[in-house]
Order: structure tokens, then sequence, then C-alpha cells
């Protein structure tokens, strides 16, 4: 199954009917290869809507560091917003190119069909420290929940010890299957709402326009916003819909992808939006030191006595399902790019229930490494490195419609292809602002920039090596026969070759790299 995913196949060229979904429910209906047949994949739309949830918000968890940033009025504002200058134009362009391409190859694959291997692997490779980075988050915000409520007076050691639990138990659901998750982050889903809308409607009576419009409630007078530490911390609590994609060969049909999907979006921002207002309302004697990691346990425990423990535990479970999804999405990205053969071939073994089992195992090595730095340090530096590869995920769309129009596609919208520019333009430009507002924390910015010239390096290093190694084997066919060889040789077209093995640099697998090495 796996060796038969390697090829990519172009889609055949179908008309497009006039309809927002042309396949059946169940069917595959796209040329493209996929990861899963029809009848293995199980995921129903309550399923992967509860993935999504838990994977793109499980809870207004991590919101304080937006709150301190910008204050009350322009993080509830910002929080209106993002749906629908964000979060839509995502969702739409992840339904088509994951329906239209239904593998769990994700973006890795999407890009590198609109834009080449050179382009691809740069996307691809800008994934995976992304992604190990954000793995690490969820096991922070799991302990600071825990230990605000639970354990006020908890040692260093003892901190790391609740972030090992959280890393291995979800890892351990996660090396089940993608169903496991799914019934997994079901359960949970409704365990993290109770406790919020029982806080909403204790504390409702708290909300009044004075108290979330006077900046002063939260800042000292002569304090700035920080709203590059603002739009990261919303980038972070509003993305993951794009790493969803790489369930495309999980879920039975794309009426299940969009409706699960958007079932997401509606919870979360819900989830979000009125547990921050009543927290926003509540008397904070700490002004802005008080809005740190966990001060959600300490407001809603001012509505009601005893509730904040209730929400303190919401917290953990919250960011333990959300790591638990982390390991169902990222793992398969990664397996995506050992695919192609950019990273070691090790990467693509998986278990009977194809859980690529190896990606799952460093990723999780990984996040128990990242849990020891600081959320906002994980949030700001993961958004940075993924801006580039968000921009060129969310452009393959309107590349890919202009350059195969007539490719099937079960779920398109918008129909026009200069609404698609329009489209993908929206995100695109969010993510550059987000660029240029860190400007000011200059070591984070030249991280990032490290981390992507060390990307583009190692292309150009592994095309070189490619030359080198074809450059031997077109002397090693030219070399005259010797005594025991045959008496007849064939005769070689030496600038065919190398036009032939200079085409393929690009898409060098690394495995075969080593495999000529050793020639």
């Amino acid at each position: 199954m796996l060796d038969a995913a390697r090829d990519i196949e172009a889609p055949q060229s179908t008309p497009m009917p006039d309809t927002l979904f042309r396949a059946a429910d169940g069917d595959d209906n796209s040329s493209m290869v996929s990861f899963r047949s029809a009848s293995a994949r199980r995921m129903t739309w309550w399923q992967l809507g509860c993935v999504a949830f838990t994977f793109t918000a499980g809870g207004p968890f991590g919101l304080e560091a937006a709150v301190r940033a910008g204050g009350p009025l322009v993080a509830l504002s910002a929080l209106l917003a993002m749906p629908l200058i964000y979060v839509i134009a995502q969702i739409v362009i992840v339904v088509e190119m994951a329906t239209m391409m239904r593998s769990n190859h994700g973006s890795v694959r999407w890009v590198q069909e609109a834009f080449g291997n050179g382009i691809g692997f740069f996307n691809a490779m800008t994934n995976v420290p992304a992604n190990l980075i954000d793995a690490g988050v969820y096991p922070t915000l799991f302990t600071s929940y825990l230990v605000k409520a639970f354990i006020p007076a908890a040692t260093h050691y003892e901190r790391i010890g609740l972030c090992l639990a959280c890393i291995w138990v979800g890892t351990g659901v996660a090396l089940i299957s993608a169903t496991a998750v799914g019934n997994f982050t079901s359960a949970f889903t409704f365990v993290i709402l109770i406790p919020f809308a029982v806080a909403v409607i204790a504390g409702f009576h708290y909300v009044t326009w004075e108290k979330i419009s006077n900046p002063h409630a939260i800042y000292a007078p002569n304090q700035e916003a920080n709203y590059g530490t603002l739009l990261s911390t919303l980038l972070w609590m509003f993305t993951g819909w794009r790493s969803l994609g790489s369930l495309g060969g999980e879920v039975r049909s794309p009426k299940d992808f969009l409706l699960g999907l958007f079932a997401a979006l509606v919870i979360g921002e819900a989830l979000y939006f009125f547990p921050l207002l009543v927290a926003l309302a509540v008397p904070c004697p700490g002004g802005h030191r008080a809005w740190s990691s966990g001060y959600l346990v300490v407001a809603f425990d001012g509505v009601l006595h005893g509730l904040g423990k209730a929400i303190a535990a919401a917290g953990a479970i919250a960011n333990l399902g959300l790591f638990a999804s982390a390991m169902l999405v990222y793992p398969r990205t990664m397996w995506g790019v050992a695919d192609k053969g950019w990273l070691p071939v090790i990467i693509k073994r998986q278990s009977k229930a194809g859980t690529p089992w190896v990606a799952v195992l460093i990723h999780a090595a990984a996040a128990s490494v990242m849990s020891l730095f600081d959320f906002t340090v994980l949030v700001r530096m993961e958004m940075l490195i993924a801006a580039p590869s968000y921009i060129m995920s969310v452009w393959c769309l309107a590349r890919l419609r202009w350059t195969k129009p007539d490719a099937g596609r079960p779920f398109k919208w918008p129909k026009s292809f200069a609404g698609s520019v329009v489209l993908v333009s929206i995100p695109s430009v969010v993510f550059v602002a987000n660029f240029a507002l860190n400007i000011k924390s200059w070591y984070l910015v030249v991280a990032a920039l490290s981390v992507h010239a060390s990307i583009i390096a190692a292309y150009f290093v592994l095309r070189w090596h490619r030359n080198r190694e074809a450059a031997k084997l077109l002397a090693n066919s030219a070399a005259p026969p010797t005594a025991a060889a045959p008496p007849t040789m064939p005769v070689v077209d030496r600038a065919a070759v190398i036009n032939e093995s200079t085409s393929l640099v690009a898409a060098a697998p690394i495995s075969s790299i080593i495999k000529v090495s050793q020639v």
C-alpha cells in the first residue's frame, strides 16, 4: 500500500459539474493515489469535528497571553474577527485540496503538486520543525492548569513529571489508530464544555461595557501593547486546520470533511469568546501580571467557589486531547515527507492499523524536550517558522485552479479563479503582518530565518550530491570494457544521461542517495 502511494499521478481531466459536492458519500472518484481505500475510511463528520475541535481549539486555554499582550477589548475584537479573515478561508482550502487528493500526505503533497519539487521540499521540511515545536505547547499548558489549581507548590521536577505523563498517555492513544483518537477526543469534548457552560451562565451578570472596554483593568497606565505576541497567540489559537488535511485518507466523504470542520469552528469560537468575556468582567486584583497561563482557574473560582478546579481539570483534559490530536495529525505529515524520499525511509514504518509509529515516537520525544520552554516563546517561534509554509499551502489552491482547471474536485468554492485568488490572499496577509509585528523580537526572527536558510542549503546540498553520484555512474558506464567484459557495449548518450539525471535531482530520495553511495 505504501509503495503504491509513492508515485504521484496527475488528476485526470474530468469536467467539473456545477455542484458543490461531486462525489457521493464514501466514493473516491479522484484519480489521485489514496493512502487508504474508501472502505477503510471510517471517521464520520462528528468524529472529525471532535478531533478538529480539540486540535484547533479545545477551549480558551492560552488566551491569557493574548489578553496580556493586547488588552481586553482588542483581544475580544480579534477573537470575533479571526474566523472571518482567517479560519473560514483555511477550512475551504483544506476541504478542496484534501478531497481533490485523498491521501494522508496533506499539504506536503498539495504544494509539491502545485509548485514542483523545489518549493515542495522547502514546504515539507518547514512543516517538520514547526510541528515538533507545537507538540511541546500542549503538555506545557496541561501542567500549568493542574499546578494552578491542585499543586501550587509543585517543584520543577514534579512539573516535568506531569508534562511527561501528558506526552506518553497521548502518545499511547495515538499509537492505536485514528479512530481511537477520534473516540478519545469525542468523550473529552463534552467534559470540556460542561464547566465552561456553567461558568458563562453563572458569571454573565458581571459583564458590563465599562469592564471590557477599559484597558487599565488589565494594563498599568504606562504599559504598551505587544501586538506581535497578540497576533502570534491568536494565530496559534486558530491554526491547525491545514494540518487536518493529513486526514484526507481517513474521512468517509467530502461532506463529512466540510461538516466536521465547520462544526469544530462554531464550537471553538463560542468556547473562546463567551468564557473570556466573563473572565474579563470578573475583578482582577493582580492586573496585567495576573493574566499568566492558568489565570482562568482564578477568574472562574471568583464566579463560583470550586469552579476553578473544574476549569483546571477541563484545561488539563483539553490539552491532553489536543496533544493526542497532534499525535494523530503531525506524524502523518512527517510520514508524507518521508514518503517523498526527503526524510529517512525508517519514518515510513507503520503498525498493522496504519499508524506511522516511528513518526509518532519522534514527535513524542521532541515534545518531551520542547515542553521545557515558555509557552509564549514556543508559540511565537512556531508561527515565524511556519509562516512561509502556510502561505505556500494556501496559494497552491489558486495555482492548481490555474494549471489544472479540469481536475476532479469533489468540493469547489468559490467557483471562479479570481475568487480563489481573493480567498488565499487573506490568510497570506495575516501571516505577513505577524512577521512584521515580531521584528522587534529580533532573536526569534533570526532563529526562524536560520531554520529557513538551513532547509534551502540542505536542498542544494542534496542536489549537488545527486549530481555527483550521477556523474560517477555516467563515468562508469562510459569506461572501456575489460577483458572479461562482453565483446559489445551499448552506446551511451552522455548529454541525454546528464539531462535526465539533472531533471531528477529535486526529487532525489535520501534513501536512494545512500544506496548509490554504497555502490
